[in-house]
């Protein structure tokens, strides 16, 4: 019998945050992040392959890094992901993986222009 060995995320942890409009009715809406992340989940980092980011940069999107976690339902690309470093990025693909023993899932992360404020 083959057991499978259990995945290691050593690299560190990623805060999931939602993003919220702040701004009073009527004004300009102004995007910040929640308060508490939505989820906080431990990583491993993957490498950016040249093929994955060749397709990404015919689509304008630089791939800033690319993390394995296990799998949580409620992330989306409509999040930002908060590194150890406090680096912010954008979601841009959340991809799950298939044949491994405990549901993993891929993160491919572009880093944001303008961070957000940390509160």
């Amino acid at each position: 019998m083959i057991k499978s060995k259990a995945p290691s995320y050593r690299d560190g942890f990623v805060q999931i945050f939602d993003l919220r409009t702040t701004s009073p009715p009527g004004e300009v809406p102004v995007e910040e992040l929640a308060v508490t992340p939505a989820a906080v989940l431990r990583y491993k980092e993957r490498m950016v392959g040249l093929t994955r980011q060749e397709l990404a940069m015919q689509e304008n999107i630089n791939i800033s890094h690319v993390l394995r976690c296990p799998l949580c339902a409620g992330v989306t690309t409509a999040q930002i992901a908060v590194l150890m470093d406090d680096s912010q990025h954008n979601i841009r693909k959340v991809q799950t993986v298939d044949g491994t023993g405990p549901h993993e899932m891929d993160l491919t992360l572009e880093r944001v222009a303008r961070p957000y404020e940390l509160r």
